[in-house]
């Protein structure tokens, strides 16, 4: 008979795997959350899987790894899963390929390195993700597209990215202005907490 994990103690029995956010779980700015570390070394220790998950869209897998790895923490790139996966299987699924992208310059190389074009001047989605290097240029660009029919997809739904100086604006304040701009909603989020996140 199988038994149902309903209570976690110190010695982690019965755990074979586990999914551990990023930003502000494991570490937060620069800096490792207390006991993160010690967390980790005792998965080890028991052979539990680790699987490292952040709706932050700004970074690529290898710079999540570069991350970690500065932190004292070894990750390969199979346990990185961030919402751009997670919105890759969904322009996948559904057979887009030209895009606009309002995202970092390591989103769109996730992006092109799958075959979707981040600069297209006939989208057929807008695409927000968590865009560290905003400018209005892109702004506006997406605003075109958008008052013209594109429609709109977002890699995740967080309001906030939890920073060691307070909140920073993150992809929900960025559809916010969409919103008031534009009257769009977006046609779909991916990332937290869509199952989509570890089933793709």
């Amino acid at each position: 008979m199988e038994h149902k994990l309903t209570q976690i103690d110190e010695s982690l029995e019965g755990i074979k795997c586990v999914f551990l956010d990023l930003d502000g779980t494991i570490y937060l700015g620069g800096e490792l959350i207390t006991g993160a570390l010690e967390f980790l070394n005792r998965c080890d220790e028991r052979g539990i899987k680790k699987y490292f998950l952040s709706n932050n869209s700004s970074k690529g897998v290898k710079e999540y790894m570069k991350k970690l790895a500065d932190l004292g923490i070894s990750a390969h790139k199979e346990n990185i899963l961030l919402s751009t996966h997670d919105l890759l299987a969904w322009l996948k699924a559904n057979d887009i390929s030209e895009t606009y992208l309002v995202g970092t310059r390591g989103m769109a190389r996730m992006l092109e390195e799958k075959g979707i074009s981040t600069t297209s001047v006939n989208p057929q989605y807008v695409v927000l993700g968590y865009d560290t290097q905003i400018t209005y240029e892109k702004l506006e660009v997406a605003s075109v597209h958008l008052h013209s029919g594109v429609p709109l997809v977002a890699s995740h739904p967080d309001m906030v990215c939890p920073g060691p100086n307070g909140g920073l604006p993150d992809v929900g304040a960025y559809l916010a202005l969409f919103k008031t701009t534009t009257g769009v909603d977006p046609q779909h989020i991916c990332g937290k907490p869509n199952p989509g996140m570890i089933l793709h």
